[in-house]
């Protein structure tokens, strides 16, 4: 935005500002209301304690290396068995 002015810009940014700020002002009930209504479903999720958030990391872990590993060794097996038969037919 180098081509427009260091007024310009401020005058853009204000209008941007005055446009948030009235559309906050007209729909002020509704935002407090959606936000006390978060907050009471918060209140009612089950939170995990560490130690299950911690086992819970570590499966995901495991189970993501093992698959990985897997993946890795079946990419490795048709690589070696596509290279030996293109080394046949050449």
């Amino acid at each position: 935005m180098e081509w427009l002015s260091d007024n310009l810009k401020q005058i853009l940014l204000g209008a941007a500002g005055a446009v948030l700020l009235v559309l906050v002002i007209k729909h002020f009930a509704k935002i407090k209301k959606f936000i006390l209504e978060v907050r009471a479903e918060l209140k009612k999720v089950s939170w995990s304690t560490r130690k299950e958030l911690l086992a819970a990391t570590m499966m995901v872990i495991i189970i993501t290396a093992m698959l990985a590993t897997f993946i890795g060794a079946i990419d490795f097996v048709f690589a070696e068995t596509l290279s030996r038969m293109l080394t046949i037919i050449k």
